[in-house]
């Protein structure tokens, strides 16, 4: 069993404060916090420690788009935006930062960089848009977006890599299929 972990009233974890000790939720200890913009609520050691839980969530909130877990669709989209080009650690940041993908300052900046982001791809126009790079080599700005369907979006992709060392040209998954293809048949090329 885990060694149970306290902590102490009056520890910090970014804008949060302990503020009294630990409680049960469930089967989950939790501890209460105050935030520094005076607002009370409650995390587990873990999500404190690991920096899941570093404010009640009112940075977010001043736009009116977001509370604590009930995020809009498009603060979502511009958070997974900043998470894909700006940290190393998200699994599709080698597809979009890593190759040099990079976010227009007008939606990077402080405090407004989300607003900025809404006022320019607008609110998400029907329930099922996402938000497509124009040119997919291009950055993540204003005249790069639009709100799309997820069968243009689909189109919009980077070219699959060919393989040369055969007698054509032919994408992987064509190979793919050609070698099923042969497999059921039973023909051997």
């Amino acid at each position: 069993m885990p060694k149970k972990i306290d902590l102490e009233i009056g520890q910090r974890f970014g804008k949060l404060t302990v503020s009294g000790p630990c409680f049960k939720h469930g089967q989950e200890r939790r501890y209460p916090l105050v935030c520094d913009c005076g607002e009370n609520t409650a995390a587990s050691v873990g999500a404190l420690r690991y920096g899941h839980f570093k404010s009640c969530g009112c940075e977010r909130t001043k736009h009116g788009h977001t509370r604590n877990h009930d995020m809009s669709v498009e603060y979502r989209v511009w958070d997974g935006i900043k998470q894909r080009c700006l940290n190393p650690r998200n699994i599709s940041y080698r597809h979009y930062g890593g190759r040099g993908i990079k976010i227009c300052e007008r939606w990077l900046g402080k405090p407004n960089g989300f607003t900025n982001f809404l006022a320019d791809v607008g609110p998400r126009p029907f329930p099922t848009a996402s938000l497509d790079r124009i040119d997919n080599n291009g950055n993540y700005e204003p005249s790069n977006c639009r709100w799309t369907t997820r069968s243009v979006q689909s189109k919009n992709k980077r070219p699959a890599r060919a393989i040369e060392n055969f007698s054509t040209d032919a994408l992987i998954a064509e190979l793919w299929r050609r070698t099923f293809e042969n497999v059921k048949t039973g023909v051997v090329s």
